[in-house]
């Protein structure tokens, strides 16, 4: 079994002086002196640490028994004894004096009804007793202090032996984690100290210089996310996007980002269904290009999702949870070891939820079993399977007011409810069917070296059934100025007369197209860190390759054809079967793509200035068939994108940093115009300071951040038109910026009550200085939770959140007017604008040792606003005041 020793550096005099005589001062004195605490809840792994500084006490403990408990804070003068009992109260540990050496040993509390001593650890016999007042035990204490305090992670100490010194010493491997792994270090329950989405490596957040945001568990339980973005709404520079019911889609610095990143895996293309927050552990997110995690992925960041793992405690729980819409369903999540070396965890979750629109629900079902098993300390292999089926409504949305225009408030068709849904439930879906295998296997090969190898498969369809609504638009755009006019359009050039703009019918067009993605998907990573100290320096060299493989299913990747309905009677919706016409685009893509990497960091001068610096080469080679035109395009091209930055901290509580990061993202394609270049490029400048106080119950930043992307391609606003073009047009290309800057805080005030706020405000720009749809230029949020500590209400706490998001494009505007002249270009403006809007969420919990009780009120303040938007057409109503409820069994 693997134990920590740890003791505090003030006491390593004491263990000298104690390892020269034959006896040993107990640290347990006759009278214990009082000493000052001020500890917050978290990780035993991470507190009983912190105990030990405060404290002045050794403390014994074995590491994976520990680690997952959360201990309770504490603040005030108390005896270490009474200390330690606090913290530990409520919690499945417990803490005994070892009569020989003093020293606490943490163990778990023994169940009622079991005979036997509570401690992990068998009883020791009085010779066993007698030789742990022997030079040689206080000589393993000092080597326990030296392990903790370098953090040698191979290091061991001698346990006791028997009495006549003759028999060998048994071994206790001191456990440390290797570099591939994070800590799990909390300060406090919003906030983590290290994330591996940096370069696939742990990163300690504080001398990172590129921006890392993590989503902490709790957070997500709290708010009861049902979404990715329901825990990431509360950080800076994230925002919603234009589909919040499908594809993991929404806004990082005012850039779209699509589809998954599963354990540092990015599923190349998107599943059509939002994930389920439910098989998540963290989220982790880095704001900007990342060269390593994601070489080709969004320039304004990456959503990493860390899937729930093994543990090596025994916890499982069963939540049932109901509501008015978007909830109902059971989730089962058990974890447990299996022997001392290997553990496992089933994670399964069932829904069938009725959504806010009329005729609109989902019913979804996940598995994901895994199993860890640890071959040697710091060496631990895991594997995971992944099975997901969902299908829900495709719900697009309902027109907007014809009046609606530019420079006024948009608002949605008056005359009809808000709930207003034309779909066929059953036959208007997306469906996901997805199966994936992963497997981890990380590894401290040395006191210096790690290594990890990572493997991921997956094979997914998709199918999604898009129906666009289409008529008359109300108005015009003012050659002039490139605003929308409702009422009025404009005659040709050059006099461009306005004249009053013909009678919108409440009888829509109905039409759109039929998709379907295939795909198998390889992946292969493998990665080396190496670590030393020296002169007063440390270095960490990481190094690394990756491979990505497609393979279309059945000779093709995507398929696409139109499909068209009866004419929509808006007051009076009649639900009828659509027909669906001729493909008239089956595209298969074979992908092959090479990853290497190589990234170097320094620390000298104790921390204080830390500089890090990289490069990453990737090598593409694609081929994309237009099947029904047999034209190929191929892509075979290689880019090398760098990254470099420092952080220097001149006082403890706070530093200021500089990173520069790029990214490269393939664009060619059979859409592509002649002529497209082979990557659009990311780039991104970020200076930013941070500040790290009261024991780091405070930690706030504020960041400036230059991005720019060259090359960009979005979908062509053409193809939304009813009928739709056949065959489709072209994406357009651009060149997008966005500048600004961002702020946010975490602070636990006092052990009750942790804040967490942010605030952006930047500009988002193509080429035209145009606004891109969906991209609010000002956002802010800000979360209370507050947990009772009196006896009579202990158990409860309180969550109370709210989250602005300022005006942004309906939909997306491109080129120039017809009045536009060389000297005088004139840019067309979005028709429509979203209302700026602020939206209130409460949460209560009360919590047992064996039950959870949960109630969620989404929009409390019952807020009317339009979520989100693709086209004039086409926009979804904000759900109104919304009630869920969820009861957790733990077990």
């Amino acid at each position: 079994m693997t134990h920590r020793l740890v003791t505090p550096p003030r006491l390593v005099a004491t263990a000298l002086c104690c390892a020269m005589s034959v006896s040993v001062v107990s640290g347990a004195a006759a009278v214990e002196q009082k000493r000052s605490y001020d500890l917050p809840s978290g990780d035993a792994a991470t507190t009983l640490n912190q105990f030990a500084g405060a404290s002045g006490q050794q403390i014994i403990f074995m590491m994976d028994k520990v680690k997952g408990e959360r201990t309770n804070a504490i603040a005030g003068d108390y005896a270490a004894r009474d200390a330690l009992d606090r913290m530990l109260a409520g919690t499945g540990l417990s803490a005994a004096r070892d009569p020989a050496t003093g020293a606490f040993v943490v163990s778990r509390a023994r169940p009622k009804g079991e005979v036997g001593p509570a401690s992990d650890q068998k009883p020791q016999s009085k010779a066993n007793t007698q030789t742990m007042k022997s030079p040689r035990t206080l000589l393993a204490v000092f080597a326990g202090w030296l392990a903790a305090s370098n953090a040698v992670d191979a290091q061991t100490a001698p346990a006791s032996n028997s009495s006549s010194g003759n028999a060998a010493p048994q071994r206790q491997e001191v456990v440390v984690l290797n570099a591939f792994q994070v800590s799990g270090v909390q300060p406090s329950r919003y906030q983590a100290s290290e994330a591996t989405s940096g370069g696939r490596l742990a990163t300690d957040l504080a001398t990172s210089p590129q921006t890392i945001t993590v989503v902490t568990n709790e957070l997500l339980k709290d708010v009861r996310a049902n979404r990715v973005y329901d825990g990431l709404k509360y950080f800076a520079g994230v925002s919603e996007s234009s589909f919040p019911n499908a594809q993991d889609r929404l806004q990082i610095r005012g850039f779209q980002t699509d589809g998954r990143t599963l354990d540092g895996f990015k599923s190349q293309l998107t599943l059509v269904s939002n994930y389920d927050a439910a098989l998540v552990d963290r989220i982790e997110v880095v704001m900007g290009p990342s060269a390593i995690l994601s070489p080709t992925g969004s320039p304004g960041g990456t959503v990493n999702i860390v899937s729930k793992k093994p543990l090596f405690r025994s916890q499982s729980s069963l939540t049932v949870e109901a509501g008015l819409w978007d909830a109902g369903g059971v989730v089962f999540d058990s974890t447990a070891p299996l022997g001392e070396k290997v553990a496992y965890r089933v994670v399964s979750v069932f829904r069938d939820t009725d959504q806010y629109y009329d005729n609109a629900g989902a019913r979804s079902f996940a598995l994901l079993p895994s199993l860890t098993y640890v071959i040697k300390p710091g060496t631990e292999l895991t594997a995971m399977a992944q099975i997901e089926r969902k299908k829900s409504t495709n719900y697009q949305g309902v027109p907007i007011d014809p009046s609606s225009g530019t420079y006024n408030t948009a608002r949605i068709l008056g005359g009809i409810p808000r709930t207003l849904g034309f779909y066929d439930r059953d036959g208007m879906f997306r469906r996901d069917r997805s199966i994936l295998f992963k497997a981890f296997l990380t590894s401290k090969v040395t006191d210096h070296l790690s290594a990890r190898v990572a493997l991921n498969y997956q094979d997914t369809t998709s199918d999604s059934p898009g129906m666009n609504l289409g008529g008359a638009s109300g108005g015009g755009v003012d050659p002039s100025t490139g605003a929308f006019t409702p009422g009025v359009v404009y005659g040709p050039g050059p006099t461009f007369t306005p004249s009053a703009a013909p009678a919108v019918s409440r009888t829509y067009s109905y039409g759109g197209a039929q998709g379907t993605t295939y795909l198998e998907q390889f992946d292969f990573q493998n990665d080396w860190a190496y670590k030393r100290e020296f002169a007063g320096m440390k270095s960490t060299t990481a190094a690394g390759y990756a491979h990505i493989a497609w393979n279309p299913v059945a000779n093709a990747t995507n398929v696409q054809g139109p499909i068209s309905g009866s004419p929509i009677n808006i007051d009076q919706p009649v639900i009828a079967p659509y027909t669906t016409g001729a493909n008239n685009f089956v595209q298969t893509i074979t992908l092959r793509q090479h990853q290497f990497y190589l990234q170097e960091s320094i620390s000298v001068f104790a921390d204080k200035l830390n500089v890090a610096a990289g490069l990453s080469r990737i090598k593409v080679d694609r081929t994309t068939l237009n099947q029904l035109t047999n034209v190929p395009t191929i892509i075979d091209a290689q880019k090398v994108s760098k990254n470099y930055g420092v952080v220097f901290a001149p006082i403890p509580l706070a530093s200021i940093y500089y990173g520069y990061a790029e990214n490269a993202v393939p664009v060619a394609s059979t859409t592509a115009p002649a002529g497209t270049p082979p990557f659009s490029e990311g780039i991104q400048h970020e200076y930013g300071v941070r500040l790290n106080a009261l024991d780091k119950r405070l930690q706030a930043s504020w960041v400036y951040f230059d991005i720019a992307q060259t090359g960009v391609s979005f979908p062509n606003p053409g193809n939304l038109t009813v009928p739709r073009p056949n065959p489709p047009l072209n994406p357009i290309l651009t060149d997008n910026t966005s500048v600004g800057w961002e702020m946010k805080f975490s602070f636990q005030v006092m052990k009750e009550l942790t804040l967490i706020g942010s605030y952006t405000k930047f500009k988002n720009r193509n080429f035209f200085k145009q606004p891109v749809r969906g991209s609010a230029d000002e956002m802010g949020a800000i979360l209370a939770r507050y947990a009772f500590s009196d006896s009579s209400l202990k158990g409860l706490s309180l969550t109370l959140g709210a989250n602005y998001l300022g005006k942004r494009p309906g939909d997306n505007p491109f080129g120039l007017t017809a009045a536009s002249t060389p000297t005088n270009q004139i840019p067309v403006l979005p028709s429509f604008y979203l209302s700026s809007r602020t939206i209130v969420d409460l949460g209560l919990t009360y919590a047992t040792q064996s039950w959870e009780f949960q109630v969620n009120v989404d929009n409390a303040m019952n807020k009317d606003y339009i979520l989100a938007s693709l086209t004039r057409f086409m926009v979804f109503p904000g759900p109104t005041t919304n009630l869920r409820v969820g009861a957790t069994y733990k077990f």
